[in-house]
């Protein structure tokens, strides 16, 4: 009897842990001080951040606008910054990369993020200037994530603190779904799609802010 207890103590723990969170961090963690956080690793399940551009750069909010995450800036024109994160092993089939995101102060030039293989993105989503709707691209044709607060994901809510939630999970092959909702559940969630890259091996994310302009931001928070 003993040893069927065991079993059952083993199968449940077995269970519980198969849904756990394998990779997780988020802008409230204690080494994150609100300076910059380039080349800072707290969490777990992810490689050190790497932050790269001109005429930009990275700060953790710690709610200074309202909303915590970690941000990045850049100034008007040719001027950028990029946050990359390294996974410490590829997703795998069923898994699911998620994290919070939005942008402060309007958009004068290119927010997105890109999920990369081998340093090379895969799949990516952006907003441009003048763009009422993000768009996609997983290395096929781009398309508009667009159409009523139900089926589409329009700018204004992501903007000004409005704190959208992204997913993709990857369903094995270069299959994949994704959503991009906000915080009322309002949005764009898509399944079954087939990628136009190779998509068997992403290992990483980069977020990046394009001439968005002074005294604004992009960011990112809750990374799992």
């Amino acid at each position: 009897m003993k040893n069927f207890y065991s079993l059952i103590a083993a199968l449940l723990t077995l269970s519980i842990s198969s849904y756990a969170s394998i990779a997780h961090d988020d802008s409230g963690n204690l080494d994150y001080d609100g300076g910059s956080f380039a080349g800072l690793n707290d969490g777990y399940g992810f490689g050190a951040w790497t932050v790269t551009g001109t005429g930009g750069g990275s700060y953790v909010d710690m709610g200074n606008r309202g909303t915590t995450g970690f941000r990045l800036w850049a100034d008007d024109g040719a001027n950028n910054s990029a946050a990359y994160r390294s996974f410490d092993s590829a997703l795998g089939a069923g898994h699911t990369f998620s994290l919070n995101l939005g942008h402060w102060g309007g958009n004068n030039g290119q927010v997105g993020i890109s999920l990369t293989s081998a340093g090379a993105p895969v799949f990516n989503i952006n907003i441009t200037s003048g763009a009422s709707y993000w768009s996609g691209w997983d290395g096929g044709s781009s398309y508009e994530l667009n159409g009523t607060e139900e089926e589409g994901m329009a700018d204004y809510f992501t903007t000004d603190n409005n704190t959208a939630s992204f997913s993709f999970t990857y369903d094995g092959g270069n299959n994949y779904g994704f959503s991009l909702k906000d915080e009322g559940g309002n949005g764009f969630e898509a399944s079954n799609y087939t990628a136009g890259n190779d998509i068997s091996a992403i290992d990483g994310v980069t977020f990046y802010n394009n001439g968005q302009g002074g005294g604004k931001n992009f960011y990112v928070d809750q990374l799992t």
